[in-house]
């Protein structure tokens, strides 16, 4: 019965140390993720355009719908346009703090309004039901 007894206790005591094991290894994995998100939001944060002119020239959002440019908005300025398709429909185009987005669109799956602001050349916002597209140059 004692070796019965003694063999249970060695049994309890070695899974509350695999699962202490286990939950330093978690709170380990838990804070190196945590950093990880936090120093990508410090990134993003700290490396964000603070000018918007490049080689002289200031960035500017060039609106295309069907591959033709229908407007250019300068980020330096705050602004929106209303940019409409031949058969009646719209997105609502938003500069401020030197970034664009797309704010309100009648696109059923609203892809240009949840792709948020860009700020960088090369970016771009495509709503493809309106066939538009916004890139900065």
């Amino acid at each position: 019965m004692e070796k019965q007894d003694r063999d249970a206790k060695r049994s309890v005591r070695g899974t509350v140390e695999v699962s202490h094991k286990k939950q330093i290894r978690n709170s380990i994995l838990l804070a190196t993720v945590l950093t990880a998100v936090f120093l990508v939001l410090y990134m993003t944060r700290t490396t964000s355009p603070k000018k918007v002119v490049t080689d002289g020239h200031t960035m500017k959002a060039v609106i295309q719908i069907d591959g033709k440019r229908v407007h250019t908005m300068e980020l330096d300025k705050d602004a929106e346009y209303r940019a409409e398709t031949a058969d009646g429909n719209y997105n609502t185009v938003v500069v401020k703090d030197q970034s664009v987005r797309v704010e309100e669109a009648d696109c059923k799956n609203q892809i240009c309004v949840k792709t948020g602001a860009i700020h960088f050349p090369g970016e771009v916002i495509a709503c493809m039901p309106h066939r538009m597209m916004i890139y900065i140059e």
